[in-house]
């Protein structure tokens, strides 16, 4: 039976704390089975690199499959938008992460690459955020796909930059009670950082473009010194209320209210919020960095006065994922 795609493209990380695990239930059973493919690897944050490598090997009405986590999803999402294939290609995910939001979204695809690779899958769909900076001369200064979650500030750009590093994921991937270990290493992260980060948050001004009854939403957290906005798109629901969260200084209780939150997202498939469309957020003090994370991948943004955070227009676009 004809394949439904040209070709296999696998794009995986090869410095990844699950590298192997990668090599092991994706790449070897596609050579054991001799299932042709290309295979090609990437470092994490390289979206130019990778959308050169893609534009070199990848054709239209091919089949791109990422193995690895939110991180590697959009990266290969954005490199593939750069190169202009996004809406040439079938994407499909592959989960090989700590808590992958994409893989929630995508369905369980883990060790079924030869489903994948015979089009016995079926297909989920995705609503990405479509970002860009503004500096203050008004020049676009960074423009990507945010594929399942934005925040802004410092405590969960400074969490995940913690999470990263090396020694941290060995004391959590791949051990019993995960979340617990998680959480306990992102309270010492929080007590020996208070004196030296700005963990209340920057001031931003948020403007919706729109009311906030959408009949979709997207997923996004703005974190600030006075409330906690966010805007989710969940794949259990659309419709979330918008929370606020009232705190006079920097304390613990913060931390709960974050780690509340983080169990519900958790549980519930998204975080509670208000939907939105067409956001202008303002950076009040631009002289000093946005700290961005997004998809695992963080950043600390200098020069922006101003972050829009819209739909694509020519998206959701649909995955390969596990039959339901």
């Amino acid at each position: 039976m004809p394949r439904s795609y040209e070709q296999l493209v696998v794009v995986s990380n090869p410095t990844s704390s699950r590298a192997r695990d990668i090599r092991r239930d994706v790449l070897h059973p596609l050579d054991r089975e001799r299932i042709a493919h290309v295979a090609v690897e990437t470092q994490s944050g390289e979206a130019d690199a990778l959308a050169e490598q893609l534009t070199a090997c990848v054709r239209p009405g091919d089949r791109v499959l990422e193995a690895g986590g939110d991180g590697m999803a959009a990266l290969a999402v954005n490199a593939l938008q750069k190169a202009g294939l996004l809406s040439e290609v079938q994407v499909g995910f592959m989960a090989y992460g700590n808590r992958s939001d994409s893989a929630s979204i995508s369905g369980k695809a883990k060790r079924n690459v030869l489903a994948m690779a015979n089009d016995d899958m079926g297909q989920k769909e995705f609503h990405p955020l479509h970002v860009r900076t503004i500096d203050s001369a008004g020049t676009a200064v960074h423009d990507w796909l945010a594929l399942s979650y934005l925040t802004l500030g410092e405590l969960t750009t400074g969490a995940a930059e913690h999470f990263s590093d090396g020694e941290v994921r060995k004391r959590i991937v791949g051990k019993r009670a995960m979340f617990l270990r998680s959480a306990v290493e992102m309270v010492k992260y929080y007590n020996n950082h208070r004196p030296n980060r700005n963990f209340l948050g920057e001031r931003f001004e948020i403007t919706y473009g729109t009311s906030l009854n959408q009949t979709e939403a997207t997923d996004v957290v703005l974190l600030n010194g006075s409330r906690m906005a966010s805007v989710v798109w969940s794949p259990e629901a659309y419709c979330f209320r918008e929370e606020k969260y009232h705190y006079a200084e920097l304390n613990t209780a913060r931390l709960a209210l974050i780690a509340q939150t983080a169990v519900k997202m958790v549980s519930q498939g998204g975080i509670p919020g208000a939907d939105v469309y067409r956001t202008c957020i303002e950076h009040k003090h631009p002289h000093r960095p946005m700290n961005v994370q997004t998809d695992g991948e963080f950043y600390s943004l200098r020069g922006v006065r101003r972050l829009f955070v819209d739909k694509p227009v020519r998206f959701a676009f649909r995955v390969l994922a596990d039959k339901q």
